[in-house]
């Protein structure tokens, strides 16, 4: 039985570290060690871990002189493990009781493998179960690392292989891990298993959540720099990762990218899609959107149009060969740019209504107007983007997601020092070239800025970003008694829940959405952050006001899209049978 190397990083994690001991003690295999490096916590996390290393010799304590962050933490960790088998942990998650025993088993029987990664549960704060990580990270190979850091939260290693690809990397705090799992597939050979041995806390406080800008930028540095690498030594081992995955992504991308190619010839040359297109959505209702983008705003309308019309084919604003549908439904977001212009102001053979759209920026012509009276109906989400299409004399409809309104909460649920926060990063809009968001938002990289008065002020804090393949606000809003964001869907969540909000005013739809709200007041652009601490404490202080304007404005608007709704699918109704 193989000596096994435990690892513990913590950082004030008194509130789970027990959990994560109790969970190391119960273990079926038992010749480990666990190393805890106690990374100058200010809580009472040394006196607990004093309290578990005086009951049991395997357990060893090493304190920095100085906060030394979770990569150099981990060196000085395994720079005195004794073990043959190598693996860390966290302070706030779980292993099973038999996770250790089967991995050891796994690296005796299976020589050939320098590490493996196995399957794990990601659990609520609370304990309860909330997913499974291969139900998110699926087909996992060595090769998929060019995309994703695929080996997660469970695994053990060899010695041997830490000892030829050598330390974390002290300059990728946030993906250490992601660097180091490149650099052991690279060097040695990892295996996957699909066994269920540990359980990840879905932690507010957690790296994980506090430092989501800086995780995106270090991911995107890790796989830049072994992407090539990756790439010569598993393409023809894990071969249809590549084809699929890689290769033919970034055909269709450079065909895509070309001028000669943007019409339907691309369709001729592209065979496998001629064939794929032409019963995808014939003679059937389809709804065209960008369901293509990483935003849970976009997938938070899907799955509200999804419900409304459960018998639709869901098309990408890429799709220009709207006639083989019977009926196509413009919806979804702030879509009011050139890809609905130049789909939709063409006088289409397939009858067309717009429901749930908005503007970001005035439009330079009367286009839109042309749309309106082409088509079937015409429901805009508010006054502000009618007045960019230079439309007026009708009724602004309401977001989509009003037909099914997130629940309303009791003010005397709502603990304010509980903070939703939703950042949109503006160094998105330099990369595409957004002019007008650029102009108007007058981008500052002040991140930072906001965090820190926010951390002054709030208790608990839930980052997030917005950017997923996701619809799951229900869960990303729990438990949220304070709302500051960036994205107009934040602040959309905010009014249908009664929470107290402040909106960045990154673009000019969620000021219209505050002002709309009677609650502009709450409204600052990025430049203004030095009023943020002065608006948090009167929102705080007038919360009962707040939720009066959210209510108004939220009945309003259900009643508004219950009616559109209804109007457009008796439209409909006249070409296409729901069943």
């Amino acid at each position: 039985m193989k000596l096994v190397s435990i690892v513990l990083p913590t950082y004030n994690g008194s509130k789970y570290i027990k959990d994560a001991l109790d969970s190391i003690l119960k273990q079926t295999y038992t010749n480990w060690e666990l190393i805890i490096v106690d990374d100058c916590s200010t809580d009472n996390t040394p006196e607990i871990i004093r309290g578990y290393a005086q009951k049991d010799s395997r357990i060893k304590i090493i304190t920095n002189n100085t906060n030394k962050k979770l990569p150099a933490s981990l060196n000085i960790g395994f720079e005195t493990a004794q073990g043959e088998y190598f693996t860390w942990t966290s302070d706030d998650n779980i292993y099973k009781e038999n996770a250790i025993e089967y991995m050891a088993d796994f690296l005796d029987k299976n020589t050939d493998v320098d590490l493996v990664s196995c399957n794990f549960d990601f659990i609520n704060e609370d304990g309860s179960y909330n997913n499974t990580f291969t139900n998110l990270v699926k087909n996992r190979c060595p090769l998929q690392l060019v995309k994703q850091c695929n080996v997660g939260a469970c695994f053990m290693y060899r010695k041997g292989i830490a000892q030829k690809v050598g330390k974390y990397n002290t300059d990728m705090f946030c993906a250490e891990d992601y660097d180091y799992w490149c650099r052991v597939a690279i060097a040695g050979n990892i295996a996957y298993s699909n066994e269920n041995l540990y359980k990840y806390r879905l932690n507010p406080q957690s790296l994980t959540a506090t430092k989501q800008q800086t995780i995106k930028e270090k991911t995107l540095a890790v796989q830049q720099k072994y992407k090539k690498f990756l790439i010569v030594k598993y393409k023809k081992i894990n071969k249809n990762f590549y084809l699929y995955q890689i290769l033919l992504p970034q055909i269709s991308s450079f065909i895509y990218s070309k001028q000669e190619f943007k019409n339907k010839t691309k369709y001729k040359i592209l065979s496998i899609k001629v064939t794929h297109h032409k019963d995808y959505f014939k003679n059937k209702l389809a709804i065209w959107g960008w369901w293509q983008g990483e935003n849970l705003g976009d997938q938070w309308i899907k799955k509200c149009m999804k419900r409304l019309f459960p018998y639709a084919v869901f098309i990408d604003t890429d799709e220009k060969r709207l006639n083989e549908a019977a009926f196509v439904i413009c919806g979804g977001g702030g879509l009011w740019i050139d890809d609905v212009h130049k789909t939709f102001k063409q006088k289409l053979k397939v009858p067309f209504g717009i429901i749930g759209l908005g503007a970001e920026f005035p439009y330079p012509d009367d286009s839109a107007k042309t749309i309106k009276n082409n088509a079937e109906f015409f429901f805009v989400r508010d006054k502000y983007s009618l007045d960019c299409m230079h439309i007026n004399a009708i009724a602004p409809s309401r977001d989509i997601t009003f037909a099914f309104p997130l629940k309303w909460e009791e003010e005397t649920d709502i603990d304010t020092n509980n903070l939703f926060f939703v950042w949109r990063d503006g160094k998105n809009f330099y990369e595409q070239k957004r002019d007008n968001f650029i102009t108007y938002g007058k981008y500052k990289d002040n991140y930072s800025e906001f965090v820190s008065i926010i951390e002054q002020n709030f208790k608990n804090i839930k980052y997030d970003d917005f950017q997923v393949y996701q619809d799951n606000i229900e869960e990303r809003i729990k438990n949220a008694g304070f709302v500051i964001s960036g994205r107009y869907h934040g602040i959309i969540a905010a009014i249908q829940k009664g929470i107290p909000c402040i909106g960045i005013d990154i673009c000019p739809k969620i000021r219209a959405l505050m002002k709309d709200c009677n609650l502009e007041e709450y409204c600052i652009k990025m430049e203004e952050v030095n009023k943020l601490d002065f608006l948090i404490k009167k929102a705080k202080q007038n919360v009962s006001e707040i939720r009066e304007k959210q209510h108004k404005y939220r009945q309003q608007a259900i009643d508004i899209i219950q009616k559109d709704i209804n109007a457009a699918k008796n439209k409909i109704n006249k070409y296409i049978k729901p069943f």
